[in-house]
């Protein structure tokens, strides 16, 4: 089920980010690097207060997510 995240799912996203920047670095890929630093905790903070963050869960468990945020110029 998809739904709109709120803080209390604030550790499970951190952790997928997380995990996400760690295998793109296994895979020699330079992207999401930024995501490997404590810092990318503020940016899951930032997005979730401001609602841009859904969340997949299954068997109430979040299993994925996904943050929506508008363009800029």
């Amino acid at each position: 089920m998809f739904r709109f995240a709120t803080m209390e799912d604030f550790s499970a996203v951190d952790q997928l980010i997380l995990k996400k920047a760690k295998e793109f670095q296994v895979a020699g890929k330079s992207q999401w690097v930024k995501y490997l630093e404590p810092s990318r905790s503020d940016y899951v903070r930032h997005d979730l207060t401001n609602g841009t963050v859904f969340v997949y869960e299954r068997d109430q468990q979040v299993v994925g997510a996904v943050s929506l945020i508008p363009p800029t110029d």
